[in-house]
């Protein structure tokens, strides 16, 4: 088609097609032509075979993810602006939402599952939001536990500290691929105890790191505090890594594969219970990985 052709001849001539990892599609609203969006998929991956190709749907049409995850490396779940008994996707959307999916055949390996780093009202007609980040900022000593906010006399609804691990916890259990966040800039700082990407990134390693039985002392540490040396983890062979001090990022007895696998360019991703780095829209790596690892 006309539009893959000047594409490819834009990434090509701009010097960035060696850069680009994949393509991620976002078709939405009640226009959507399943059959139509089918094709025009194949025609990209045929197009961009090594390219990988994702597509964000809404946790509102299972059908259509199940209809178009045969042409699709991943699926980015929308699972959020849905409210129930006045809360922005509880856990009984959140969990029914993933069965959902699975049950019309999205394998666990291909799929991402989005949360909100938003609230809004539960009226669907009213399309004001207000970030994570202006609901820190404005409510003092801001409980983990809360996930409304008062504003303007409008209640606006949104995904607390607590309720964010609580599913990073549950796909963490349901082995699904990943999450995916919209969107990382309505966090607070990440060093901050009650940024909701933290949330994910502890709830993804501590209950690995507990049945390791090393001990975390702060979100960069992911072997043993500076005050235990004696390693509880023996290495394997050729791991290069040694576990017994606050620099581990290496492997468990129980695990031969890396904990943190370093793919070029030196980002880390996330997608299952094997890694403790960043997600694969976020490429800054927040554990550094010591030389020889």
């Amino acid at each position: 088609p006309p539009f893959l052709d000047a594409f490819d001849a834009y990434l090509r001539e701009n010097g960035i097609y060696g850069a680009v990892d994949g393509i991620d599609i976002d078709w939405e609203g009640p226009r959507v032509d399943d059959d139509a969006y089918l094709v025009f998929l194949q025609a990209i991956k045929e197009r961009f075979p090594d390219k990988g190709l994702t597509a964000a749907i809404s946790s509102r049409h299972p059908g259509r993810a199940g209809n178009l995850i045969g042409a699709l490396d991943e699926i980015n779940m929308m699972c959020y602006t849905r409210f129930e008994n006045g809360e922005h996707v509880p856990m009984s959307i959140f969990t029914r939402a993933i069965d959902e999916y699975l049950e019309v055949g999205v394998p666990k390996e291909k799929l991402l599952v989005g949360v909100p780093f938003y609230g809004r009202t539960d009226n669907l007609q009213d399309t004001e939001a207000v970030t994570y980040r202006e609901v820190y900022e404005s409510v003092p000593n801001l409980s983990p536990d809360v996930n409304s906010f008062v504003k303007g006399g409008k209640t606006f609804l949104y995904n607390g500290y607590t309720l964010i691990s609580q599913k990073g916890e549950y796909l963490r259990r349901k082995k699904i691929k990943g999450v995916m966040v919209w969107e990382l800039a309505q966090d607070i700082s990440y060093s901050n105890p009650l940024s909701l990407l933290r949330a994910l990134t502890m709830a993804n390693a501590s209950p690995l790191v507990a049945e390791a039985g090393v001990t975390i002392g702060d979100v960069n540490d992911f072997g043993l505090d500076s005050w235990n040396t004696t390693p509880t983890i023996p290495t394997p062979p050729g791991a290069g890594v040694t576990i017994g001090d606050v620099n581990d990022v290496g492997l468990d007895s129980w695990n031969t594969t890396p904990i943190i696998p370093t793919p070029p360019g030196a980002g880390v991703t996330i997608g299952d219970v094997n890694d403790f780095g960043l997600d694969s829209w976020n490429t800054t790596p927040i554990i550094p990985t010591p030389p020889g690892a």
